[in-house]
């Protein structure tokens, strides 16, 4: 089944050590891009950018299907997007599903290439979470809230449960979420930890990129709506996470948040 059309703008930040390297990477996204609406904006030189001193603006306008626009998205990382068209689309939980399963690997393949390895920030200073969520409860944050039921699945390089199942719940609730339950099995040099979680979509999508896990699973609702402030969000998180990574840039300084010895497997595949 094919993905709703969305149109939207990206705005892509083009930076460069010299004015020949923006140039380049300026003829790249033209030729990448040929066909869509673009405008290309004059390369200026900020000395107080050092080393990246060479920068271009560049927006795109474009139309595609939902997928192939998170794919754009993954492959030019724009700073931000703008979400034009429609105003609100729909997707059924499995093609939801499918979509951040599509992006999760497209995303761990920029991270192989460039040796980024998620780090896991230090929460032993944050009181525990409660875990679980009764019926009502459930209601109230999917129904009225707006959220999303989603099963996560994360490989851990720590073979302690003990402090799997304290840490888990704290790493989720910085990123917006809520545990419901935590199943640990044993895996290849540590734990797989399959997490049952509740938040909106962009909390989600946050936490899959902070923590590039094996896969996800929405769960409830049947149908999810998505409003165009919540895509476009979730596009620009999804853009500027990229750029990081492909700039080099240290994302646990960019978070400004220490990071503990309790880590993500690096198992990028």
């Amino acid at each position: 089944m094919a993905l709703p059309e969305v149109r939207a703008k990206l705005y892509l930040e083009i930076l460069g050590r010299s004015r020949k390297a923006v140039e380049e990477r300026l003829e790249s996204v033209k030729r990448g891009l040929a066909g869509e609406r673009l405008e290309v904006g004059e390369i200026i030189e900020d000395p107080s950018m050092d080393p990246l001193r060479f920068s271009s603006l560049v927006e795109v306008t474009l139309k595609a299907p939902l997928d192939a626009l998170f794919k754009r998205v993954v492959d030019y990382s724009p700073t931000m997007v703008e979400v034009l068209s429609p105003g609100k689309i729909e997707l059924p939980a499995g093609e939801l599903s499918s979509l951040l399963n599509d992006l999760i690997r497209e995303i761990r393949k920029v991270a192989k290439e460039k040796g980024y390895v998620p780090a896991v920030p230090d929460v032993k200073e944050l009181p525990g979470p409660k875990i679980g969520f009764d019926d009502e409860e459930l209601w109230e944050l999917i129904d009225e809230g707006r959220g999303l039921l989603y099963s996560v699945r994360l490989r851990f390089s720590t073979g302690d449960e003990t402090l799997a199942r304290e840490i888990i719940p704290k790493l989720f609730l910085l990123e917006g979420a809520g545990v419901n339950s935590v199943e640990l099995y044993p895996g290849d040099g540590g734990l797989v930890a399959e997490v049952e979680a509740v938040s909106p979509l962009e909390s989600l999508v946050g936490l899959l990129l902070r923590y590039l896990p094996e896969s996800v699973k929405v769960l409830e609702p049947g149908i999810v709506d998505i409003t165009a402030q919540e895509l476009q969000n979730c596009l620009s998180d999804v853009g500027s996470f990229v750029s990081s990574i492909r700039m080099g840039e240290d994302l646990e300084d960019a978070y400004e948040k220490d990071v503990f010895s309790f880590s993500l497997s690096s198992n990028l595949k």
